[in-house]
């Protein structure tokens, strides 16, 4: 039996355990195909079911209750159910376990496009209703927090990224000491001023999050992409983390998911650090939607720039290279310039954050230029007025 095939024993029967005792279930079969981190898939019945855990406290408790209204809003395809006990979690060793009715698998359901971050009519209005859900979520569950509550989040930001930038440079010394570089290592040294630069934007735009008295927290997703959401953009289901953060946190998860779709099917259009201006073009339309709902407030652009700024993919991968990174090396090369082109987009994102307003249309234009003019003209009429009143008086 393999590795996962043992994994998989295992965690069913942990689970079967736990949804006897707690739930009351009986007749537990795991779900067939992928296990997500986090979530075990499991039948009784003729119901699909979802056991998830997260990080014990108040705040997973919360979290679950939030999402039982969400479904009843029509936002989720899960739907926590309560425990014997009453409540929707039960915390075990330190983790928080809750159970939930799945009614439909998003990734399941045909999809009448292959992307749906490309330039066809349908994708566009795809990203259009799915922006729209993820306001709706965020702005149904939305609590004022202190700027404390945020505090450990944004420590922890910054913390990652003086990691990977401490990381950079040690490679670099690294490869400079060394008398031949591979070829990733030397795509590393091609591309070292925009990593730098990167970095030192969201550095910059992390240190301009300012929460003021309070800072707004929302029921997050964690990982709102595609195939997250049902075919028609309006539902959310695959709920990889059920928890209060910045809602910059769905919103950097949906947009790097459009990255990536859209670098990985857009061939030459996006390769080599290319296709700026297509790819806000496409993100423009899915942030007005998502605006027109929710508002976002300034400390959350600033905080979602950062997120978007930090060249994550790149750095993570080259610094697990090469020990933790297996495959041939020209394919490695091909992955690192994906992961790269896919960091130069989501700069490009961060720096037009938020999108300047609307022009003013031509008509409204000429009106002001002639409400301009006829200022002037009674300006220079008040002021003949005057001249003449000076002459009387003198």
């Amino acid at each position: 039996m393999g590795s996962k095939e043992t994994e998989v024993t295992r965690d069913a029967r942990f689970a079967a355990a736990l949804l006897g005792t707690y739930w009351g279930m009986r007749g537990v079969v795991p779900e067939d195909g992928p296990h997500e981190r986090g979530v075990f898939f499991f039948r009784v019945g003729g119901g699909t079911y979802a056991l998830i855990s997260a990080p014990s406290g108040m705040q997973a408790e919360a979290g679950f209750r939030a999402l039982k209204y969400v479904h009843g809003r029509g936002l989720s395809t899960w739907e926590p159910l309560p425990n014997l006990f009453g409540t929707y979690t039960v915390h075990v060793r330190g983790t928080a376990y809750a159970v939930c009715r799945v009614y439909e698998t998003p990734a399941k359901a045909p999809s009448p496009y292959p992307s749906r971050w490309d330039d066809s009519e349908e994708a566009s209005e795809w990203r259009v209703r799915a922006a729209q859900t993820l306001a709706h979520l965020h702005r149904l569950t939305a609590l004022s927090a202190s700027p404390s509550a945020v505090a450990a989040f944004l420590e922890g930001e910054r913390r990652a990224l003086a990691e990977r930038a401490e990381c950079m440079a040690r490679r670099e010394r690294e490869i400079a000491s060394a008398p031949y570089p591979s070829p990733v290592e030397a795509l590393f040294f091609a591309n070292l001023a925009f990593l730098r630069a990167a970095v030192e934007v969201a550095r910059t735009s992390l240190d301009g999050v300012a929460p003021g008295e309070t800072y707004p927290l929302v029921l997050v997703h964690g990982s709102p992409v595609a195939d997250a959401f049902d075919s028609a953009g309006r539902v959310l289901g695959f709920w990889s983390s059920v928890a209060f953060a910045p809602a910059a946190v769905d919103l950097a998860a949906f947009f790097r998911g459009g990255i990536e779709a859209a670098v990985t099917a857009g061939g030459p259009v996006f390769r080599f650090r290319r296709g700026g201006e297509i790819w806000l073009v496409r993100s423009r339309e899915a942030w007005e939607a998502y605006t027109a709902v929710r508002p976002p407030a300034e400390s959350e652009v600033a905080l979602l720039r950062a997120l978007l700024a930090a060249p994550a993919r790149s750095l993570d991968f080259f610094c697990r290279y090469p020990a933790d990174t297996a495959g041939h090396e020209l394919d490695l090369v091909r992955r690192f310039e994906r992961y790269l082109d896919e960091d130069y987009l989501a700069g490009v994102l961060a720096a037009a954050l938020p999108f300047p307003s609307v022009p003013v249309e031509e008509g409204a234009d000429v009106e002001e230029k002639e409400d301009e003019e006829h200022e002037d003209v009674k300006r220079r009429g008040r002021d003949e007025r005057a001249e003449e009143v000076h002459e009387d008086h003198r």
